[in-house]
């Protein structure tokens, strides 16, 4: 139960690494990021991968449509995630709107889940409505000192108790132990692999307990004294 997490740049690499090594960990989740236009031709998961995206439509640092930077465009928000649906062999979609918790910050977040997916993974985009550059948090920030560089922050939920809720769901199967008896203990790194006893074999029999001393006196040795 390993999960991936990132935000803006860090959200990048969260793309990067469910395209690439889907085999790592069981869940993704991109803050505020959207994914290069060409992995449409290069994303090719070796699994269905769990992944949700959180990203608010006026996003002045990495739009909610997507943005030109030297080294290339980047998709808008909504083809990101349809990236990975697709990839995934997701069908339709199902948008639900969150309930308005904090009428007075100017947002409001509704939510797109692509359904039918393979290997029951989700994909799922978290839209913030008027939301900038800053995760949804139910919390009191100082809104003089961040939103004029960064936007809106909306406090209709909290991204790490609804990342938590999303990646609970996902699990990976540890990979199989070399050595490793079943129900038997893990074998120290480095230690050599016991092995299997033959069908039908001798099983390990106990060794006998050495008998316990029946005189305390030591034996003198012929002729002595």
């Amino acid at each position: 139960r390993i999960y991936l997490v990132g935000i803006s740049n860090g959200g990048f690499m969260v793309e990067r690494m469910a395209c690439e090594h889907a085999e790592t960990f069981a869940a993704y989740a991109v803050i505020m990021a959207t994914a290069p236009a060409n992995v449409r031709e290069t994303c090719r998961p070796a699994r269905a991968v769990p992944i949700m995206f959180i990203h608010g439509t006026a996003d002045p640092v990495i739009g909610w449509d997507g943005f030109w930077t030297p080294l290339g465009a980047t998709l808008s928000a909504p083809d990101s995630a349809a990236l990975f649906a697709k990839a995934n062999g997701c069908g339709g979609t199902q948008v639900t709107e969150l309930p308005d918790l904090a009428p007075y910050d100017g947002t409001r977040i509704s939510v797109r889940r692509w359904e039918g997916c393979r290997d029951n993974a989700e994909v799922a985009l978290y839209r913030v409505e008027r939301g900038g550059h800053q995760p949804p948090a139910r919390v009191e920030t100082t809104g003089e000192l961040a939103q004029p560089f960064l936007g809106l922050r909306s406090q209709d939920m909290d991204s790490g108790e609804e990342i938590w809720a999303f990646f609970s769901r996902f699990s990976l199967a540890p990979p199989p132990v070399a050595g490793a008896l079943p129900g038997g203990p893990i074998p120290a790194p480095g230690a050599p692999a016991r092995p299997a006893p033959a069908a039908g074999g001798a099983r390990d029999v106990p060794l006998p307990m050495p008998s316990p001393v029946r005189n305390s006196q030591a034996v003198k040795p012929a002729g002595g004294p």
